[in-house]
């Protein structure tokens, strides 16, 4: 008999427990020991495999399984709605009131700094706008502007001051990393 705690003492005792995590196999042999071709019964107890007893099938990562062959996208074509859509969109854009409006990268942007120094200020708001609120991206390039954001002046900050100067954004250090590998 099956013990209270589930184990089993003989291939006869799985047929009473309510695990679905074994497998009986019978083999037909023959019996060498015999001279008349007789044939003995094998019991063969076999945990099964996970996907052989669970319900429903375990997923895996496929991602090394797709066929490495793209396939050629189909054009899409617009929604049969989609003046409506952009007309809403214009209503509700009207005042200009979120965030973006007032402390995106173009408002960061001043006339009085050179043209490529401008590009710069912009590929640095950008890379920390990622994953980071508009408010916050704002402060930073504020401040960073008041430490000296320019090419040379990054370029000879230390990545740890860079975090330091960069902290209220997300994902500082890899920023930090990366803005340096840009600069």
């Amino acid at each position: 008999m099956a013990s209270k705690r589930g184990k089993c003492n003989s291939a006869s005792d799985l047929e009473t427990i309510p695990s679905k995590r074994f497998k009986i196999e019978t083999d037909h042999i023959s019996d060498p020991a015999s001279d008349n071709n007789s044939t003995v019964s094998i019991e063969k107890i076999q945990t099964k495999k996970e996907s052989e007893y669970f319900e429903k099938p375990v997923v895996r990562n496929e991602s090394k399984k797709r066929n490495k062959t793209k396939k050629e996208s189909q054009p899409m074509s617009a929604p049969a709605n989609w003046k409506e859509i952009y007309d809403n969109i214009m209503k509700m854009r009207k005042e200009r009131s979120a965030p973006v409006d007032s402390m995106g990268v173009q408002s960061n942007l001043s006339d009085d700094i050179p043209p490529n120094e401008s590009r710069f200020h912009v590929l640095f708001s950008l890379i920390l706008s990622s994953r980071t609120k508009d408010t916050v991206n704002s402060s930073v390039m504020n401040k960073l502007r008041e430490y000296g954001l320019t090419v040379e002046h990054i370029r000879n900050t230390s990545v740890e001051k860079l975090t330091e100067l960069i902290h209220p954004v997300g994902f500082k250090n890899t920023k930090a990393k990366n803005i340096k590998k840009v600069v």
